[in-house]
């Protein structure tokens, strides 16, 4: 069985193909159109994963993308009613600098560029879409470990922004989520922007910070304050103690092109998830295998 895992419209567009649950091909786009970060359509990916290399789509079985459309629209409308008026700042392509406004239409984008890409004639295989935070706890499947616990801190996904897995065998189920906004990483890029790094760069922050000093670290240190707090459980009962983060940034940091600005506030909350104990496996959301 063949599964094309494949995403445009959001950064690092690419594609990635397993044989029999084995990965045998992953392409960045980037790699071929010479454009860091890339959001545009994987054309050349597509072009050395198949034409290169004779396949064609009748040998694919599925096509997943790591988006999940329904969820998105979901948080969307949520994030817009919930914040109303002042969350209308979150319709402009300047609150959501990493994804095209197009991400909502990605299916539709999916199957036109295949089309043009293989001819207007030719049979798609199914698509599935997966939630986001899914896609990224899925990584335990091809770790060594038979049990984990999986920890997903994102900038922000389709429905959640941090989210905890319990890994077991061939399942995979999530058993606690924050709010869209209870984002960690977005204050990791709100960080990296203030320093002067552009966008995407939280990776060169996050090396340079083994050569740095104690110059900034009371000043850092004081914009925190944590306190224990709730988490939206997905289990009937969960042993996770939860630190909220509150961080007090400067104008010049908050005033940046980030989702929280939409919020219009100095101030941006995070959440750092502690997992003291494996939590309850009675869920009351799906699992997936």
């Amino acid at each position: 069985m063949r599964i094309l895992g494949i995403v445009s419209r959001t950064h690092d567009s690419g594609l990635a193909l397993l044989e029999r649950g084995v990965p045998t091909l992953i392409l960045e786009e980037e790699r071929f159109n010479r454009e860091k970060h890339t959001r545009k359509f994987p054309f050349g990916s597509l072009k050395a994963a198949f034409d290169d290399r004779g396949l064609s789509l009748a040998d694919i079985d599925v096509i997943t993308t790591p988006w999940h459309m329904k969820s998105l629209w979901r948080m969307m409308f949520g994030a817009v009613r919930d914040g109303f008026p002042t969350s209308l700042n979150l319709l402009p392509p300047s609150a959501r600098p990493t994804q095209s406004t197009l991400i909502v239409t990605m299916p539709m984008g999916l199957r036109w560029g295949l089309l043009w890409h293989f001819g207007v004639k030719s049979k798609l295989p199914k698509i599935v879409q997966v939630r986001h935070h899914d896609a990224h706890a899925a990584s335990f499947f091809v770790s060594p470990f038979e049990e984990a616990t999986v920890l997903v801190m994102d900038g922000y996904g389709d429905e959640t922004a941090q989210s905890v897995y319990v890994g077991n065998g061939n399942r995979l189920e999530r058993v606690s989520q924050t709010q869209i906004f209870e984002s960690l990483g977005m204050l990791y890029t709100a960080v990296t922007q203030h320093l002067g790094f552009r966008l995407f760069e939280e990776g060169t922050v996050m090396a340079l910070a083994a050569t740095g000093d104690q110059t900034y670290t009371k000043k850092f240190v004081s914009s925190f304050t944590l306190r224990q707090t709730e988490i939206s459980p997905l289990v009937e009962t969960s042993s996770a103690t939860i630190l909220t983060v509150s961080i007090s940034l400067s104008r010049t940091v908050s005033s940046r092109h980030l989702v929280h600005d939409a919020r219009k506030t100095t101030q941006s909350h995070s959440v750092i998830v502690i997992l003291l104990s494996r939590c309850s496996p009675r869920l009351k959301r799906q699992r997936f295998t």
